[in-house]
């Protein structure tokens, strides 16, 4: 049976397993919710699967909200209204622009509302590794370079200190998403340097224990992608961010 689903792991769905495949398979065929998808004999025909193999992946996109299953009626394709939340945030799957901005947002009023809370929490261990991403993101600003992974990672050192499970997940699932397109299809408004200078303002408040600083620097902090995400998905609605992975 096929792996199963993880908010977490960033590996939803992965490639090969028998529910991706049928999710290749609806979205070229242009499926759209409410509508009535093939048998599962067509489906294994298509994809060369054993009956067995697609019922199972199936099984598996229903458990997500993905699919909805009716005796005497086969299964119908759902909305993201029916789909679970591994399902909404999973990396794996086809989010639209306006999907991964609605994600951001979600994470600007998590990371914001908990900022006061890690400042106070955070130990010298974390400030230093805040220290090393801030200078890795110097270093690749001025080769000219992307500077994503040490973003997240500037991110990461700042909320682990609160050493909650959920949240240090929550905000991983939101960096997959937003990960798929940014630093190949964005353009920011904010120049490298001026999000550097950013971050850096934000890692000094955190140094003196200024919670209040820290917190408006870091929701200032997120208007560039947000602003920059939103002139995306006005001019590309359709856009999968799953092409940019």
């Amino acid at each position: 049976m096929s792996a199963p689903f993880d908010l977490f792991s960033g590996a939803a769905a992965p490639s090969g397993t028998e529910s991706a495949a049928i999710l290749r398979f609806i979205r070229r065929g242009g499926f759209r919710p409410g509508q009535r998808l093939p048998t599962e004999l067509e489906v294994a025909r298509e994809l060369e699967l054993t009956r067995q193999k697609v019922r199972e992946g199936f099984r598996e996109l229903e458990t997500l909200g993905v699919v909805r299953a009716r005796q005497g009626s086969g299964r119908t394709l759902l909305d993201r209204r029916h789909h679970s939340l591994p399902a909404l945030l999973a990396p794996s799957f086809d989010h639209s622009p306006w999907d991964v901005l609605d994600a951001l947002r979600i994470r600007r009023v998590l990371e914001v509302g908990f900022v006061p809370n890690a400042v106070t929490t955070i130990d010298d261990d974390g400030i230093q590794r805040m220290r090393e991403a801030v200078t890795e993101m110097r270093s690749l600003a001025l080769s000219g370079s992307a500077f994503t992974a040490a973003d997240r990672a500037f991110h990461v050192a700042l909320f682990e200190s609160l050493d909650s499970i959920l949240l240090n997940g929550l905000i991983a699932a939101f960096w997959d998403m937003y990960r798929a397109v940014d630093g190949t299809d964005l353009h920011h408004r904010d120049p490298p340097a001026a999000i550097l200078a950013q971050h850096a303002a934000i890692l000094a408040a955190v140094e003196v224990g200024d919670a209040a600083a820290a917190q408006r620097l870091m929701d200032e902090h997120f208007e560039d992608s947000v602003e920059t995400l939103r002139d995306f998905a006005m001019r590309n609605p359709t856009w999968p961010a799953q092409a940019a992975g």
